[in-house]
Order: structure tokens, then C-alpha cells, then sequence
């Protein structure tokens, strides 16, 4: 990694509201996910700083990132940018919803393994789903209870993906 490219990924990493810390840090995990995914330095900083701002992580928690977009990519036919345009698109209502990064990642991998070939078309259909399961119109919410469905734990936390997987009746394997 030369390293005016190394500059332009801790240049996303500041830009992206990373402390001066954070940022020195998190350039491992940056040049991880730019090898993974074969993406520029600078997009990958971009990725990073998103995904660690958004779930309130560290910036030694790069590499987690890294490796949760990788091990996603590997386990489907989509690739670490698909990953990426996801988190950009549906992270925050995940987030608002109450899902971690990990199962935010999990989620976007379900949508990758079942035929969706677009990230941005996968997150954006998240941030469809939570904002309408938080926010159901009077029919929905009235054939949610028919149906017996309830999203939500008693704490009014959404429930885990793979709970909600068990309650839709999927299996992710």
C-alpha cells in the first residue's frame, strides 16, 4: 500500500468523524476490507468510518468490519461493495430498529443468498421492511395480529433476525 493511497483512506476515515485515534487504528481493518473486496483504499475508509459511526464502534474494530463484509461475500454470490451499498442504505433503520452490526450484515447476507443482486436494492428494501414493521398502517398491523406475528420482544427491542427467521418460518443455513 503506497502511501499516498494510505492518506486518502485515513483522509475518509477523519472525514467520516473518526478521532485522530480512531482513525490510526482503524487504517488496518480499512486496508483488510480494500484486499477483501478489491475496492480503493478511499472507499473502503468510507465503508469503515460509516459502519463504525453508525453502530457507535471503535476504531479497533475495523477489522471486524473487514472480516463481517468478507465472510459475508464468501458465504454468497455477492461481493464485499454489495455489503457495503447495503450497510450506506438500510444500516440506519436497522440501527433505529434495534439490530447490531452483526445482524445487520446477517440480514443483508439472507437478501444476497436469496437472489438479490443489487446491495443498494437489499438495504433500501431493509430500511422498507423496519420502517414498516415499526410503523405498520391499521390493515397491516391488524393482520400481523391475525397471523400472530409480534417483531418485537417485550422491551419493544426488535427481535433477533434469526428469531424473526424462526417466526417467518426460514431457516438461514
Amino acid at each position: 500500500v503506497g502511501a499516498t493511497k494510505a492518506a486518502g483512506a485515513l483522509a475518509e476515515l477523519a472525514k467520516g468523524g473518526l478521532s485522530v485515534d480512531d482513525t490510526l487504528t482503524a487504517l488496518k481493518g480499512t486496508i483488510a476490507l480494500a484486499q477483501a473486496g478489491g475496492l480503493d483504499l478511499a472507499t473502503a475508509g468510507e465503508t469503515v468510518a460509516q459502519s463504525l459511526n453508525l453502530f457507535n464502534m471503535k476504531g479497533s474494530e475495523a477489522t471486524k468490519v473487514a472480516d463481517s463484509f468478507a465472510n459475508a461475500a464468501n458465504a454468497t454470490t455477492a461481493d464485499v461493495s454489495f455489503f457495503a451499498q447495503g450497510m450506506a442504505q438500510g444500516g440506519a433503520a436497522a440501527k433505529a430498529a434495534g439490530l447490531t452490526f452483526d445482524e445487520t450484515t446477517v440480514a443483508l447476507e439472507m437478501l444476497a443468498a436469496n437472489g438479490f443482486k443489487s446491495g443498494s436494492d437489499a438495504g433500501t428494501s431493509l430500511k422498507t421492511t423496519f420502517t414498516q414493521i415499526a410503523h405498520p398502517t391499521k390493515q397491516a398491523s391488524e393482520e400481523m395480529k391475525k397471523l400472530g406475528l409480534n417483531f418485537f420482544d417485550g422491551n419493544g427491542k426488535i427481535k433477533s433476525v434469526s428469531e424473526l427467521d424462526v417466526k417467518l418460518g426460514y431457516r438461514a443455513e
